[in-house]
């Protein structure tokens, strides 16, 4: 068990599996070749510098003060710096998160306020792997970007998982008023996630482009993850056409239940409208022989059900009812 520290924390991976959390703090001992470091961080100004100090980056943190609203990549000669938008760690509806990471050497820092789903990945896999110490700043980074691109799939899952449950219902014979209100909904979280990853296109993009990836790595990680962004926005889009599927169902039922409705209301019609004609031709003000019997009424009456029924057994006959 890994023994918590508190204040300004940071995650040492280590090849010798002695991964465990420390404390940042000043005059600290740096990590080793063989070790990698990750800070995570809000955007307290206190926290920016003490991190800044110790790691010896010379105010450079000082740039994740306040988060950017659009995507942004600085690749130096010994650094690289990325702002991407991540998702939050929300169970409801998905809410996007600025995320800025910071690498140089051994060490990386993120910075961000709020939950970001997928940004732990590293962590996790830690537990089944021994090698994470071992990667230089520009292999972790990659990682950690595929992590936070998974909290987009993790959205994506959660939002088709939504949609079925809504097909079912839509098939349903009963009726639920308020599905159209929960495809609404849906709709907006969708958009919320194609407009957090319209703008990172650009940025992902340029991370194919050769001579990118810091230090001496032999993993292709930028161009993976270039690709795995590609298809976090087919992801997205297929849930788009999912939910456009599940509206088309919506529409279909109901207008088959109206079909239904209409139906049965001319049958109901049909059935009536002969007796509405008999009684409007025995109500005419003329003088006739066949008023002169009160034993006609009967008679009139059981033509107009005789008629009904027939009319009835001519629906049924034909599959109208």
């Amino acid at each position: 068990m890994v023994k918590k520290v508190t204040g300004v924390t940071g995650h040492l991976f280590d090849t010798n599996r002695n991964d465990r959390d420390v404390e940042i703090r000043k005059g600290m001992t740096a990590p080793s070749t063989k070790q990698l470091l990750w800070i995570d961080l809000g955007r307290d100004a206190a926290d920016l510098k003490l991190v800044d100090e110790v790691l010896d980056w010379d105010g450079w943190l000082q740039h994740a003060k306040e988060g950017r609203t659009q995507p942004l990549i600085v690749n130096a000669e010994d650094r690289v710096r990325l702002s991407v938008i991540g998702i939050g760690k929300s169970r409801s509806h998905p809410n996007t998160v600025d995320v800025d990471v910071f690498a140089k050497g051994n060490a990386v820092v993120t910075v961000h306020d709020g939950v970001v789903d997928g940004l732990e990945v590293p962590v996790a896999l830690a537990e089944d792997e021994d090698d994470l110490g071992a990667f230089d700043a520009a292999e972790f980074t990659a990682l950690m970007l595929d992590g936070v691109l998974s909290g987009y799939f993790h959205a994506v899952e959660r939002i088709e998982s939504r949609i079925d449950d809504l097909d079912q219902r839509a098939l349903r014979a009963s009726r639920d008023d308020r599905l159209i209100d929960q495809l609404v909904v849906l709709r907006g979280e969708i958009s919320v996630l194609r407009r957090a990853l319209g703008p990172q296109r650009q940025l992902f993009s340029s991370l194919e482009r050769p001579g990118l990836v810091l230090g001496e790595s032999d993993r292709a990680a930028w161009p993976l993850l270039a690709e795995r962004y590609r298809e976090a926005v087919a992801a997205v889009e297929n849930a788009r056409e999912l939910l456009v599927g599940c509206f088309d169902i919506v529409i279909s039922v109901t207008s088959q239940r109206t079909n239904d409705v209409m139906r049965m209301l001319t049958v109901i019609s049909s059935v009536l409208l002969p007796a509405v004609v008999v009684a409007g031709v025995m109500g005419m003000n003329f003088k006739a022989e066949i008023f002169d019997s009160p034993q006609n009424f009967y008679f009139v009456i059981g033509a107009m059900i005789v008629l009904a029924l027939a009319i009835l057994g001519f629906a049924r006959w034909r599959g109208w009812l």
